[in-house]
């Protein structure tokens, strides 16, 4: 299965998704849930990401906290706190208040508050879409 995903070149790189096959296999953590806050972390995950300023406020690590809706794998409970990059010419994603997504992770192991890191969305995180399904079945049958 190939898959390829779409992205506003103002807001992240270009990469090569994985297939759902690999996203699963590679998965430490994966959830399905909804944003409840996003907040300025001092996360910082690749050195290509813009830090935050007066003309990109919105740039700069994030915490972004879930109301999870669905544990695929790894133990997201009732609240996930995640940390993740920006989506400021990263292959991070632009998190909304309200909206819902898969994501995937792996445990923190930081000095940075949070329980998750987010893997880029070329690994799987992504807002819930047409594809979020098929790969939500491929983590079932991989329990």
């Amino acid at each position: 299965m190939i898959s390829f995903a779409s992205v506003n070149t103002a807001d992240a790189l270009m990469c090569m998704p994985q297939t759902a096959q690999e996203t699963v296999k590679n998965a430490e953590v994966a959830f399905v849930g909804t944003v409840t806050s996003v907040q300025d972390s001092a996360y910082k995950s690749r050195s290509l990401c813009q830090d935050r300023t007066g003309e990109q406020p919105h740039c700069g690590g994030k915490v972004v906290i879930f109301h999870v809706t669905g544990n695929l794998r790894g133990g997201a409970e009732d609240t996930a706190t995640v940390l993740a990059e920006d989506s400021c010419y990263c292959t991070g994603i632009r998190w909304n208040i309200g909206s819902s997504y898969i994501v995937v992770a792996r445990k923190n192991s930081s000095k940075i508050a949070g329980q998750f890191i987010a893997s880029y969305m070329c690994s799987g995180t992504s807002v819930v879409n047409e594809n979020t399904p098929s790969l939500i079945r491929e983590f079932k049958a991989r329990k």
